[in-house]
């Protein structure tokens, strides 16, 4: 297959699809703990707000792991150059871990106190 579509293929998995899962997790998510902490105290007290819960370094490093590595992913696969490719790995990979860790963050604060 030609380098081009071998980038928009990655543009368009990594780079959309894979962003969109991301960003809707991390809102999604922490909603879902929150309606099961408030449900799992029998709805008599409120769990903290989703607003002051979520730290603000996680995402932003989620974001910029993301950003900066779907592009260099799509400029890797068009110019078949091995250490952008694995720039760009490393990259997304330190996104999803920020991710993770930041969606673990948030559901350990907002489970209910047993």
């Amino acid at each position: 297959s030609s380098p081009l579509a071998m980038a928009y293929g990655a543009l368009a998995l990594v780079g959309f699809l894979g962003q969109m899962v991301v960003a809707v997790q991390q809102r999604l998510l922490p909603l879902a703990a929150w309606l099961w902490g408030f449900a799992g105290n029998d709805y008599a007290r409120m769990p903290p707000s989703l607003h002051a819960t979520p730290g603000r370094f996680l995402p932003a490093l989620t974001f910029a792991g993301w950003a900066l590595g779907a592009p260099l992913l799509a400029v890797a696969f068009a110019l078949d150059q091995p250490f952008v490719l694995r720039l760009a790995a490393l990259l997304l990979l330190g996104g999803t871990i920020a991710h993770g860790r930041g969606l673990v963050r948030t559901l350990r604060r907002l489970r209910p106190a047993v």
